[in-house]
């Protein structure tokens, strides 16, 4: 099915694995090597929210999708206007589920269960530790005994959620603790990922690191049978028959002015031209002279985004096949 796409680049999707809109860049977190944090450092951060209106017309000038996920860079649910936009999402009937992924701590626990009552299917919520000072080190800001306070009532509440971890150098010792102390708390499945090095910095696992989480996680899962434990390494060599990530073909972005990007790691909207699915169709957007550009070089080399992405099956971190496009020696 996806070599017709590759063999050729003018052949627009007519149905879409997963979406991922940004529906807000505020937080109340700042989280260590997140794209936010980052670029507020730099001073090249803007807070600001999706419109009704572009949600509105992004949703419908989208083609249906197995999964639209609510969320980008930031807390969904700061948008004023979150369950208007799920409902929008619900009524349009052109998705199989909705998800998005939260710190938790912005809004009352009340509102989640509104938020399924208005059609989202179900939510992660992102903890990287349970101990106050490596939950500062991770996601600054975190109010730790508010979290486990907020994931009791979740189970209690019998919402339908899992967890998130981002494992790195910064809460690798800690992760079979909060492992512990999660499943005292919760029942549900647990999804750790490797932390992307956005910015260039030491906190991301080295191959030891992952062999030895991955011995921990062996050891817990047995021990913790209220937990399913995933774990996502970016050394592992993908399983798969597909020649690359076919992301930009099944699973883009959606900036919160409306702009499409390749993926949920790519929200620089200048990659595609600035196209903007707020304003334009797919198919238009797809047969535009930058859009066929971009794709043409994408089938050539893994563009320098993908860069430790998980998901890449080209990149040399993995083992060792193209070199990233823009990656000079």
């Amino acid at each position: 099915m996806t070599a017709k796409y590759i063999n050729n680049l003018s052949e627009c999707p007519t149905e879409l694995g997963r979406v991922t809109v940004e529906v807000s860049t505020w937080c109340n977190l700042s989280c260590v090597g997140c794209i936010r944090t980052i670029d507020i450092q730099k001073n090249q951060w803007t807070n600001r929210h999706i419109s009704v209106e572009v949600f509105r017309n992004v949703v419908a000038n989208l083609p249906p999708a197995k999964l639209l996920v609510m969320h980008g860079i930031g807390e969904p649910l700061l948008h004023p206007q979150y369950k208007e936009l799920v409902t929008i999402a619900a009524e349009s009937r052109k998705f199989g589920s909705l998800h998005c992924n939260t710190n938790a701590l912005a809004k009352p626990t009340s509102l989640y269960g509104e938020l399924q009552f208005a059609g989202l299917t179900n939510f992660n919520v992102s903890v990287d530790s349970l101990n106050p000072v490596f939950a500062e080190r991770t996601r600054a800001g975190t109010d730790t005994e508010k979290l486990t306070t907020r994931l009791a009532a979740f189970q209690n509440e019998g919402l339908r959620f899992g967890i998130t971890m981002v494992a790195s150098k910064k809460n690798l010792l800690d992760i079979p603790s909060t492992l512990q102390l999660l499943s005292e708390v919760v029942k549900c499945n647990v999804f750790i990922q490797c932390y992307i090095d956005h910015d260039d910095g030491d906190a991301g696992l080295s191959l030891e690191d992952t062999v030895l989480l991955e011995q921990w996680l062996a050891e817990l899962r047995p021990r913790l049978p209220e937990l399913k434990i995933y774990f996502s390494s970016k050394y592992v060599e993908k399983k798969t028959a597909l020649p690359m990530c076919m992301a930009p073909w099944f699973d883009p972005g959606v900036t919160v002015e409306g702009y499409l990007t390749p993926c949920c790691v790519e929200w620089d909207p200048s990659v595609l031209g600035y196209q903007n699915l707020g304003k334009q169709g797919l198919p238009e957007i797809w047969h535009s002279p930058a859009f066929q550009k971009f794709l043409a070089a994408y089938t050539t080399q893994s563009p320098i985004f993908c860069r430790n992405c998980s998901e890449d099956v080209r990149a040399n971190i993995h083992h060792g096949s193209a070199t990233p496009v823009g990656h000079h020696p």
